[in-house]
């Protein structure tokens, strides 16, 4: 039988998964390791890949709309017609876990670069919204780097994934 996608309430995440797992349902919740600094060291962080979603068989015995009635659940993906939940196929959920590591956590590989180092780059949000610069390569915590001209001088300055546009 195929999976269903499972969306939480916001904080119970892993609660949820255990009351639609005690309810019969099987479920899996792809994890992943992110590295962080958390006092001046290196830490290992486990993390939701899918945030507040998670997949859960559907099973005969199991009727879906019984999922409504739990209190952690605060939805499915349904069907475009609203009349039975979307499903994944058995082969998207073994592809997630092909690419799990030994301890059972999904190895996120990087994009890769979005910039190459000496790139022109412009903020797309923030103070900075609009101000141009070189793009410097990587910085902590996977930032981006921009060299961007304040006050005369090129000055490093870093944006989160996602801020800065070619």
């Amino acid at each position: 039988m195929p999976y269903v996608v499972v969306v939480s309430r916001t904080g119970s995440e892993r609660d949820c998964r255990k009351d639609v797992r005690d309810a019969g349902f099987v479920t899996y919740q792809p994890l992943y390791r992110e590295r962080t600094a958390k006092s001046g060291r290196a830490v290992w962080a486990e993390r939701l890949l899918l945030g507040r979603y998670f997949f859960a068989k559907y099973t005969p015995c199991c009727d879906w709309r019984g999922l409504f009635d739990l209190r952690r659940v605060a939805g499915m993906i349904l069907t475009t017609d609203q009349s039975h939940p979307a499903v994944v196929p058995d082969s998207e959920i073994e592809r997630i876990r092909a690419a799990e590591d030994r301890s059972g956590f999904v190895v996120v590989r990087g994009l890769g670069e979005l910039f190459t180092e000496g790139q022109a780059v412009y903020a797309t949000t923030g103070v900075m919204v609009g101000l141009q610069g070189t793009y410097a390569g990587r910085g902590r915590n996977g930032c981006d780097v921009a060299l961007i001209d304040l006050f005369g001088q090129p000055s490093r300055v870093e944006f989160r994934p996602g801020v800065l546009a070619a």
